[in-house]
């Protein structure tokens, strides 16, 4: 990685270099003065330089890229919806990244969680179910069972929550986290959608 961010930046030094000796040659041509003719060198130089950098700093690509390939949501006995996603995670560096958790999160739009007003024996019950779907591979293979996303490769899986469910109808907004080994946090977040009306 860097040698790459090495070889990179003399390219881009070198680019910038070629435009400036460019500027200078058309400004002398125009039998401009000389002075004029070394800082249109050095600021088209430095100009060029800026701008393929910050090119390379908006593009580069994050090592890890998650993608929800599909989301579904279940009323589970008026209780809590069952959410579950097919999730892809595309390695764009040249060697594996180890994967070291997978994590979910909800926002419930102020409402209580599903949690709150359950009894204990509906919170059993819940997690039971969400453990057999994911576990027995209702949707298809569990992420989870991924601890590590070949170099240039992709992995995928589903992913099985409980999450609130809104009387008035709709899901809410989640967001999935996957964090690898040495702690960078790779998040893909699934829109709220209101209920809507035919």
């Amino acid at each position: 990685m860097v040698e790459h961010a090495w070889r990179r930046i003399v390219r881009d030094a070198l680019v910038g270099l070629f435009a400036g000796l460019a500027a200078a040659l058309v400004a002398s041509l125009g039998h401009a003065d000389m002075n004029i003719v070394l800082i249109a060198g050095i600021g088209v130089c430095m100009v060029a330089l800026l701008i393929l950098e910050a090119s390379g700093f908006l593009y580069r690509r994050q090592p890890l890229v998650v993608k929800v390939k599909e989301s579904r949501f279940e009323n589970w006995r008026h209780i809590a919806l069952i959410a579950a996603f097919h999730v892809e995670i595309t390695n764009t560096t040249g060697k594996p990244t180890l994967i070291a958790s997978y994590g979910f999160t909800t926002d419930n739009r102020g409402k209580q969680s599903w949690e709150f007003s359950a009894t204990g024996e509906d919170h059993i019950a819940v997690m039971r179910e969400v453990h057999a779907r994911q576990e027995g591979h209702r949707y298809g293979p569990s992420l989870r069972i991924h601890a590590e996303v070949p170099a240039h490769e992709s992995v995928s899986g589903w992913l099985v929550h409980p999450v609130t469910r809104d009387p008035a109808g709709g899901t809410p907004k989640c967001t999935i986290v996957v964090k690898d080994d040495i702690g960078n946090e790779y998040r893909k977040t699934i829109k709220e959608r209101e209920p809507k009306t035919y």
